[in-house]
């Protein structure tokens, strides 16, 4: 039988996977798309057969976004020009129509597709596979352009009045943005990976739903590294202003409640909070709140409310609590220690962002005698074999964030080209510069940017058909978007 997408799967990505009036027609569209990524061979970068009938589905929700008008895509346009002072990452749009299909924009979004899937393999978005599959493609959407059905029910789902000021119908909208929109693949991966192998009980469906929620207000990992909220404010123009300041579970007692809040303290620093008691559990409310006295959960800011979200216990024990108030005040004492400890690294280092160091004797020289730290046996030993036994040729660069402290890097140092770097290699970094901008596990955010933004890493470069210096292009164009998207589940 041939290989199609059926109306089924067509409505896996739209909300509450609800029948809607324009099934058939996308349904069959998608199956054009699934056959042209099938006989352009994309397998050879799309290794299993259920990933590219996902992407001929995404792919074709991205046109019916843009025969619909509801603007998800634009937002791509608006951001990066903004960010970047340019229309889309990577590809020239010198011929570019703004709201109507584009080549540059679905091999992008093909792109993205792709890279979602690989978190140890870097696709170039000038694939040939890629650029092939997009061309037939955008022949097919630009044909069905002028005639395409507009799908009323997501355009009402999308244009609702409701998402400025109705927090559930917000979340509903976030929920199907974060999970099961064409563009939030990586989201969808992420929330996949984190539930338990087998649900064995109550606490694991809990688990599962605030995973759910946590993915829905926060997770970034998306083309721009925007949360549904933020996505779905630029394209609607309705506020959506979600604050997680709270989102961490912390404990409270509970001072008063009424028909609408419930009003909190927190058992550490005496604040008061009102979270609206219709967020809470019926059965909690009910069963559990007049005689509750302290609960420990997670709240989340919706345009200037409070929520409660995903797990929560009521009346923890002694111990909990004194752990609990323990764990709080060292978090504060760590916040004060960064500041201080940024403020001695840029003296220690004389300005410089950077400090380079081979082995843990220059390691501790620094620490000691320049930034006048005191540090133990057991310190010294830790570093040397979790530190410099892992670092390449044992070599490490340090700076400092006024946020996240003392940072440290091991990978690649001989690819960092500061004046003042004794061990860069360019011949090294030429083959390697790369792995700094797309590896999110070796270093912090903040990080990289410090080097890009210092241009430190001038020789890093994507392998290209076109050669190392084509490829070296590409990255240098685009290398604060591609930290952006690379770091995109770190910021």
């Amino acid at each position: 039988m041939k290989n199609r997408i059926y109306p089924k799967d067509w409505k896996e990505i739209h909300p509450g996977h609800a029948d809607m009036s324009t099934d058939f027609y996308y349904s069959q569209l998608a199956s054009r798309v699934l056959a042209v990524l099938e006989n352009d061979g994309i397998d050879a970068v799309l290794d299993e057969p259920a990933w590219i009938r996902d992407a001929a589905v995404r792919i074709t929700a991205w046109f019916e976004d843009l025969c619909n008008g509801t603007g998800l895509w634009s937002v791509v346009n608006t951001v990066c020009r903004n960010r970047y002072n340019r229309l889309l990452p990577f590809f020239d749009t010198s011929v570019y129509y703004p709201g109507e299909p584009n080549v540059q924009d679905i091999q992008l979004l093909l792109w993205d597709i792709i890279q979602s899937h690989y978190t140890d393999r870097i696709i170039n978005p000038e694939n040939p596979g890629i650029a092939m599959a997009t061309n037939d493609i955008f022949n097919i959407f630009d044909e069905e352009y002028e005639t395409a059905p507009e799908t009323d029910e997501m355009i009402a789902f999308l244009t609702n009045p409701a998402l400025a000021n109705d927090y559930w119908q917000a979340r509903k909208v976030m929920e199907w943005f974060a999970l099961d929109s064409y563009l939030s693949l990586s989201t969808r991966i992420s929330f996949e990976d984190s539930k338990p192998y087998k649900v064995k009980d109550e606490y694991d469906n809990i688990r599962v739903y605030h995973s759910m929620l946590s993915h829905t207000f926060f997770d970034r990992q998306n083309l721009l590294a925007l949360t549904s909220a933020e996505w779905l404010s630029a394209a609607t123009g309705h506020k959506m202003d979600v604050d997680g300041t709270l989102k961490q579970s912390r404990a409270y007692s509970i001072v008063s409640y009424n028909e609408e809040t419930v009003l909190l303290r927190d058992i550490h620093n005496e604040k008061e909070i009102k979270v609206q008691i219709d967020s809470f559990d019926p059965r909690w409310l009910k069963q559990y709140l007049p005689k509750a006295k302290i609960v420990t959960c997670c709240i989340v800011g919706f345009n200037g409310k409070n929520y409660h979200f995903g797990t929560m216990f009521t009346n923890p024990g002694e111990e909990y609590l004194e752990k609990y108030k323990e764990t709080i005040a060292n978090e504060e004492r760590q916040q004060d220690n960064i500041k201080y400890t940024a403020e001695l690294f840029l003296k220690a280092s004389e300005g410089k962002p950077i400090v380079f160091v081979k082995g843990i004797d220059e390691f501790m020289d620094f620490h000691i005698n320049k930034m006048g730290s005191k540090v133990s046996d057991e310190f010294r030993k830790a570093m040397e074999q979790h530190l410099f036994q892992n670092a390449e040729s044992g070599m490490a660069a340090f700076m400092s964030d006024s946020e996240a402290g003392l940072l440290t890097i091991t990978l690649a140092i001989p690819a960092i080209k500061a004046s003042y770097n004794p061990y860069y290699d360019q011949e090294y970094a030429q083959k390697n510069a790369l792995n700094l901008i797309v590896s999110p596990d070796a270093m912090d955010y903040s990080a990289l940017c410090t080097l890009l933004d210092n241009n430190y890493l001038p020789d890093a470069a994507l392998n290209s058909l076109k050669g190392y210096e084509h490829g070296r292009e590409l990255v240098q164009q685009n290398s604060q978007f591609m930290a952006d998207y690379y770091f995109s589940q770190h910021r």
